[in-house]
């Protein structure tokens, strides 16, 4: 196991896979090579070892002991340096929430960054409908693409209010 309880696996040339064991579960994130965030789904009250198991059958947990930050090929919109998770700056087994939009700091200065997809805000709406409104949940009901616009439009607005550029 390793020692931070973080495991980063290459699906693909373009798709890579982070679990991590939390104080009360375990987070899965899949990432693009562009700094999209295609899916992350927190997992209460499971195991790294199960999870690791059903997304990548036939592997073994190897031991890591000191896993880089996950850094993306995108920059700073600031100072131009790299962008890192912000959930890699503490031991994954301290975290007892997550935020649900997915925050990048710049590994200079220090200012936040968010990325989120399409394919993520579909999932996001399929896993947690109880975020929303019954109006908002309409909305997406009767025109999907109507309200993935929305909520990205408002995830905009808040974001940009709390000085969070989004990465592009």
């Amino acid at each position: 196991m390793a020692r931070n309880g973080r495991y980063r696996a290459c699906l693909s040339d373009s798709t890579v896979l982070i679990v991590e064991r939390t104080m009360k579960g375990v987070l899965v994130t899949t990432l693009d090579r562009t700094a999209g965030v295609l899916d992350q789904e927190y997992l209460k009250g499971a195991d790294v070892s199960s999870v690791l198991g059903s997304k990548l059958p036939g592997f073994a947990i190897e031991t890591v002991h000191d896993m880089p930050k996950t850094t993306l090929g995108k920059r700073c919109a600031g100072c131009g340096m790299l962008l890192a998770r912000e959930l890699e700056s503490a031991d994954p087994g301290v975290l007892d929430d997550v935020p649900v939009v997915p925050i990048f700091r710049c590994s200079a200065c220090g200012k936040r960054h968010y990325s989120v997809t399409r394919e993520y805000l579909g999932k996001l709406v399929d896993r947690n409908e109880g975020l929303f409104s019954e109006e908002d949940m309409k909305e997406l009901r009767k025109d999907r693409e109507k309200g993935i616009n929305m909520l990205n439009e408002y995830i905009i607005r808040i974001f940009a209010s709390k000085k969070i550029s989004r990465i592009q």
